[in-house]
């Protein structure tokens, strides 16, 4: 259901109580939290957290991702994944280059779930941070170096460690219904803002409201791509079609 949210904001999954629009539920637990939207993943929740719990913080620096499943950053595990994948499928008698559709969104759910993990490590090691600032303010104070203010620490976590976030919209835009406007935050509005060229929402989406500058471009172009995806490929409808991409005004 779309009906109770104008748009969806990415790439950070987790809801946050000054959402405007909704965040996507990378979809392990069994009911939504509120602020989420969850769409028709291909895992049920109990499957999801079976994905979930098996990403270990080695996974998260890309060292070990091709062992639960994922796509891994190095060419060399590129390489060992792709001969294991070709292993599996020469027994199994199947096209290991040719995923079905099945293969596809559920490879993006995985991934999807592995950046929530990524964004709940950031959050724990903000919160270690936060609380050795705090003891340090504290020691602060008892030598008469100044008042500590523990009550104006934040648990932000560093942008630094913050999954990279064309892996997530690439993936989460298997999920987003066409229609559906991607309000950009963070790192990912200031690069679009880099190479899109945007225009006040009201002008053409007047629902939208006045707080948004908006721009309508296929996904490819959005991810650094040089061109269109081919039919064949099973994603052209994902990467091919234009969608509304928005920032807000007050961060120009």
């Amino acid at each position: 259901m779309t009906d109770s949210f104008k748009f969806l904001i990415l790439p950070g999954l987790r809801p946050r109580p000054e959402d405007a629009g909704a965040r996507l539920d990378p979809g392990f637990l069994d009911y939504p939290p509120p602020g989420a939207y969850r769409p028709d993943y291909p895992l049920s929740p109990g499957a999801a957290r079976e994905k979930l719990e098996a990403i270990s913080l080695r996974d998260l620096t890309g060292l070990e991702v091709a062992r639960h499943g994922f796509e891994p950053f190095a060419e060399r595990d590129k390489a060992k994944l792709a001969k294991e994948l070709s292993d599996i499928a020469s027994f199994a008698g199947a096209n290991p280059s040719q995923p079905n559709a099945d293969q596809i969104f559920e490879r993006a759910q995985e991934w999807l779930l592995w950046i929530w993990r990524m964004e709940e490590e950031a959050l724990e090691i903000a919160a270690l941070e936060a609380k050795c600032l705090g003891i340090d303010l504290a020691l602060a104070g008892n030598f008469g170096e100044g008042q500590a203010r523990t009550e104006d620490i934040r648990s932000r976590p560093d942008p630094a460690l913050a999954p990279p976030w064309r892996v997530c919209v690439k993936n989460a835009m298997h999920f987003c219904p066409p229609e559906l406007p991607i309000l950009a935050e963070g790192a990912m509005a200031a690069d679009l803002r880099d190479f899109l060229e945007f225009e006040p929402a009201e002008a053409v989406r007047p629902d939208l409201g006045d707080a948004f500058l908006i721009n309508l471009s296929p996904l490819w172009k959005i991810l650094g791509q040089s061109g269109p995806v081919e039919p064949e490929s099973g994603k052209a409808e994902i990467f091919n079609s234009r969608r509304v991409w928005l920032v807000r005004k007050d961060e120009e």
